[in-house]
């Protein structure tokens, strides 16, 4: 891991995400934000929408991490920063991201 609070290091930074703090109020496409790539290359790991992960919350839960385009001054827009949501709800704020595992 690399030890920081966001992907490109410990301060806050609103250009380098999607959040309330510089607009546009929306998801935009992947990659609008290459300053806020994490050391690894991976893109919009903070900001943009919560995405799903496969942790289990409390029962019917599970946990959303990375916070959204409507968060501001970005203490949840982090890539760590986790809560639970109900395993059936349907939002604007969250998504989810596939990743392909290679080698």
């Amino acid at each position: 891991m690399h030890g920081t609070h966001f992907p490109w290091g410990d301060k806050f930074a609103p250009a380098r995400l999607n959040s309330h703090d510089s607009g546009p109020f929306d998801t935009l496409a992947v990659g609008q934000f290459p300053a806020g790539a994490s050391p690894f290359g991976l893109l919009d790991a903070a900001g943009q929408v919560f995405e799903w992960t496969n942790s289990p919350g409390n029962p019917g839960r599970f946990l959303v991490k990375g916070g959204s385009w409507d968060d501001k001054g970005c203490g949840v827009c982090r890539p760590a920063a986790r809560h639970a949501r109900p395993e059936a709800i349907k939002h604007i704020l969250i998504g989810f991201r596939l990743v392909l595992r290679k080698g």
